[in-house]
């Protein structure tokens, strides 16, 4: 229930930032995927972390290209 309503506070303040509803159920959904592996062994940590590193670069990378 806790994370349900830290959820819902979490929304409301990235909808306050002016965040796209899209990216703020992306950021949810990622969020929910890493908790439900939080038991997960160590060659899937180091998965998911490759990805989230990927990732990350990414954003950042294309940050700097024109706007859509």
């Amino acid at each position: 229930m806790r994370r349900a309503l830290a959820d819902e506070d979490t929304a409301e303040a990235d909808a306050g930032r002016g965040w796209l509803p899209e990216l703020v159920e992306a950021r949810r959904a990622l969020k929910a995927a890493l908790r439900r592996r939080d038991d997960a062994p160590a060659a899937e940590q180091q998965r998911i972390a490759a990805i989230l590193v990927r990732a990350a670069e990414a954003i950042e990378r294309d940050a700097d290209g024109p706007a859509s």
